[in-house]
């Protein structure tokens, strides 16, 4: 069985840790291109791939990746989901999804008649907070405080 293709659509920010992830997950993924105007960062994982400054560029190009990773503003999110989709990727989409709720109304339409798969990502998942509880016992308790401006 081959592995999965991957194609990272932002490899600056947030970005970089998704590098960070291919690069441990090499040998179960294939990294196949990155997205970003500004190319990857130097001496990172994703120098070693082709790169595009435009998703539309990378899927004009031939390539089919099966899953794109797309970590950029969150304004450009929905017009690259669409592409993506249209072209046969499943999607991991960093959080927020899309810009507005008439988008994210859209978007499952679109993905629906694909059959491909819409992930959102949230940091705290990929955090190491959850294995740190795990080896600090059973917790009896679990509380959160938060002050997040958007």
């Amino acid at each position: 069985m081959n592995n999965p293709t991957v194609i990272l659509v932002g490899a600056h920010g947030y970005g970089v840790r998704h590098l960070e992830n291919l690069e441990r997950l090499a040998g179960r993924v294939d990294l196949v291109g990155v997205v970003d105007p500004q190319g990857p960062p130097a001496g990172s994982f994703g120098s070693t791939v082709r790169c595009w400054a435009r998703l539309s560029d990378a899927l004009a190009s031939g390539i089919r990746p099966d899953i794109a990773i797309i970590a950029t503003p969150t304004g450009t999110h929905f017009p690259l989901a669409v592409l993506a989709l249209e072209h046969g990727c499943d999607l991991y989409l960093e959080k927020p999804p899309v810009a507005s709720m008439d988008q994210f109304e859209k978007l499952l339409p679109l993905q629906q008649p694909t059959g491909r798969a819409i992930q959102i990502g949230f940091q705290s998942f990929g955090s190491g907070a959850l294995a740190e509880i795990a080896r600090l016992g059973q917790p009896t308790s679990v509380a959160t405080w938060a002050s997040w401006i958007r």
